[in-house]
């Protein structure tokens, strides 16, 4: 098994973490809400 490596991507000055699996990107779901500003509610 392969490990994943996390690959900063910037978007807006804040980082979304991203993966690469089977040379797909990934997106780190917590970041996406936080960068388009959703919150728990």
């Amino acid at each position: 098994m392969q490990t994943a490596q996390v690959i900063p991507f910037q978007f807006e000055a804040l980082e979304v973490r991203t993966l690469l699996i089977d040379d797909q990107p990934w997106f780190c779901a917590a970041d996406v809400c936080a960068v388009l500003g959703y919150a728990k509610g």
